[in-house]
This record gives C-alpha cells, structure tokens and sequence, in this order.
C-alpha cells in the first residue's frame, strides 16, 4: 500500500488543473453556486476514468480540497489508481465517500460522452450521474460547509470492477462514525439503509464423453444439469421457500424494505460439437439474499436440487463453486437511525421531495465499510436509469438542489452530533 507523498506527482500542491478554488467560500446561497458545481462536473467529465486513470482525476482534486483546508492522504494498492481521504476538523468523524471511476462510453452517443456538454438544461457525459455528478456536489458542499466535528470527503478508485483497489482498502484504515455512499440515484427519494447479499455460484455437472452415434456409451452432461435445474427450480417454488432458500428466517421489517430475493441463471455452458455426447456443462447463478437468510442455505438447497436430480435419474455428478460471496448488510444502529431522521427531515425541506428508506438490490461500496462495522446510508440524484447509458445526463437542477441537500445534511448531522451523546 503506496503512501510516500512527496514522490508522487498527484500529491504535489500546485499539481493539476482547477477551475476555480472552493477556499473560503462557506454559503451556498451566492449566485456563483450553479457556476461552480457545473463547471467542476464538467472538469470530472473531461478527464475521462473509465475503468481506471484515477490518478489524472486525484491530480485536479488534490489541490482543490487542500485549498478548501482539507488534509490530503492518499492510500493506494496501485500508485496509478490512487484513493484519496481528506480530512477537516477534530471529532467524531463523518465520511462521504464518492468513486472516482467510470464505466467506458460505449455505444450509442448523439453527443460526445467525455465533452461535458452543458445543453438544455442538462450536463451530458459519462458519469454525470454515476458518480461524477454527486463527487462534484460532495466536493462544493463539503468544502463550504463548517463541521464541527471532523469531516472526511472519500474520493476512491475502482468502484465499478469490485474495489478491491477501492473501498476495499479503504475500509482498512477508515473507521468514521458515520458513512454516506451518495451513489445510488434515485433523485434524492431514497435512503439505502441496507443491501441484499450476493452469492455467484457455478454449478458442474460432470458426464463422460462419447460419439454422439453411441451416447449410451457416454453419460450426458447437458441432460444432467437440465434435471439439476428442473429440481432447483421445483424447491424453490415449494411452500415457504423462495429462490435463495427459506422465507421463514427473514423479518416483517427486512420485507418491507427489500424487494424480494431473487436468482438469475445468468450463464450456461455445455457441449462443444452436436457429433460429441459432452462430458461437461456449467450454470452460472446469481443469488440476491436478504438479512436472515444465508449462503449455507443457498449452498445446501443447491446440494439438494442435485440429490434430487440423481433420484430422477440424472446420472452425472455435481459440483459447486462459490465465485462471489457479499453477505446482506442492514444498517439499524442508533447512529443511522438518527442520521436517516436528519436526511428525510432535510430533503423535504430543500427539495420538496418526501425521501424513503430502501434496501438495495444491487451492491455498493457501502458493504465493505459496512461488514468492517460501520454504519452507511446511500443517498443520491439523477435519474437511475441513466447510469451506464448512452448520453448520460443529469438536470442541472437536480445537481444545484443536492448540493444544497448534502451541505444541509452535513450540517444537521453535525448539530444531532452537538447535542445528543451518540454511540455506535
């Protein structure tokens, strides 16, 4: 893990390209405010970090919030792909924590994805939403913004590919008492309070090769892993089980906040020449689990379907690979709770808008910090849909408004923090 500052070029003070310098400037009601959000979005927009390149982002950053009184350390498995914590004030510490990379263009652009185009009211480029857009509005608010006690701005790398460069190893030297993730959309109407867990598993169902003018004197592979999937998908459908196993273990409360579980064959493999009985075939599953239930019991439904296909006649063996395992998180401690009352109280305030708690279905970063014992809550803006998508955009309103919302929820955390004696 690379921390040696004065040898690195994106630590330098006068280092990189800024549009305007943030020190100073503590009220968002001044008419300068569209201005500069806008104009630091489309910096980010143009410095383009699709799957890596992180290091060029870092370089504009790093002198900005140093002016803004920010303390600079960088933490990085990989030097070209930096994490950044800056860091102001004493105390208990809040921690925002936005990805600095992207996902790559793609197709289907009418405009050009890394050009920033300010049009019709909107910013288009790649990331506007996910997640340039809310660094920006972070990076304002949180600079303009007196805490009192210490407040961290998180700007990390390779969110989109896992983070294992990322929050991953950020989370081993991070320990606020409070995280916000704004990075999950939803235009400033949710409050993730939690995410569902996530199992990739690959299933083997192993036959033995043969000509296919003779498969008796094979054993099919792909008819084994058919059986297998008609038995799997028979014990899910049975009373009181669902697609990851039992719905006897998961609250009233988990319900209600989370969609249900779900499972997805996402890949499947067999066979290689319609002359070849195939001795191999592969499934791919992608298991969505709440709080309470558990990869054992996703794990030991599979074993079953597989017992059950072997009673049926199915006459390959099976095997099970765990690829991915990121357990379900549920945020209830009394320090989230509160945090949740202060952002809905907040965002009708700011916005208008009536803000609910959710729990994921996708994944964040938040589970890291999250298993590592912190508590997390995901907010975000933009429209959801328009993450990943071609001509990306956000409303330049919708990114004025949240980062009024951010400095009001930075701000009202820090006054509860004030005056109630909050453990974790």
């Amino acid at each position: 893990m690379g921390t040696n500052q004065k040898k690195q070029g994106w630590l330098a003070q006068s280092g990189g390209r800024t549009s305007a310098s943030l020190a100073g400037k503590k009220g968002l009601n001044s008419a300068s405010l569209e201005h500069e959000v806008v104009s630091c979005l489309q910096d980010l927009i143009r410095i383009p970090s699709p799957l890596g390149n992180e290091i060029a982002v870092a370089d504009y950053l790093v002198p900005l919030l140093r002016q803004a009184g920010f303390s600079v350390r960088m933490v990085a498995a990989d030097k070209s792909r930096p994490n950044i914590i800056a860091s102001r004030g004493k105390g208990p510490e809040l921690a925002l924590c936005c990805h600095m990379d992207t996902v790559p263009a793609g197709d289907g652009w009418t405009l050009a994805p890394f050009s920033g185009q300010r049009k019709a009211g909107k910013v288009y480029g790649r990331g506007a939403v996910d997640n340039k857009g809310p660094l920006a509005a972070t990076l304002i608010a949180g600079s303009r913004t007196a805490f009192p006690g210490k407040l961290t701005l998180v700007f990390f790398a390779e969110e989109e590919t896992g983070s294992a460069l990322g929050m991953q190893v950020v989370s081993t030297v991070l320990k606020p008492r409070l995280a916000l993730i704004p990075d999950i959309g939803g235009e400033m109407r949710h409050i993730a309070v939690g995410e569902k867990g996530l199992l990739f598993v690959k299933v083997a169902s192993i036959g033995k090769q043969a000509h296919g003018s003779s498969p008796h004197q094979g054993v099919n592979a792909i008819d084994g892993m058919m059986l297998f999937l008609s038995e799997l998908r028979a014990l899910q459908g049975a009373k009181g089980q669902g697609p990851c196993g039992s719905m006897a273990t998961i609250s009233s409360s988990t319900r209600r906040l989370f969609s249900a579980p779900t499972c997805n064959l996402g890949i499947i493999k067999g066979g290689s020449l319609p002359n070849m009985v195939p001795g191999m075939a592969e499934a791919t599953l992608d298991f969505r689990y709440l709080p309470g239930q558990s990869r054992q019991g996703i794990i030991a439904m599979l074993r079953a379907a597989g017992v059950s296909a072997k009673r049926k006649g199915a006459k390959t063996r099976f095997g099970y690979t765990v690829l991915s395992d990121q357990r379900p998180v549920l945020y209830d401690s009394k320090v989230a709770q509160a945090a949740t009352d202060i952002i809905v109280k907040e965002t009708r305030r700011v916005t208008g808008r009536t803000a609910t708690l959710k729990g994921l279905s996708g994944s964040t970063v938040g589970k890291f910090l999250g298993h590592a014992g912190v508590p997390v809550l995901g907010i975000g803006c933009g429209k959801s849909p328009q993450m990943h998508a071609a001509d990306e955009h956000i409303a330049v309103r919708e990114l004025v408004l949240f980062t009024r919302l951010t400095q009001a929820i930075i701000n009202g955390i820090g006054e509860q923090w004030g005056q109630q004696n909050i453990r974790v």
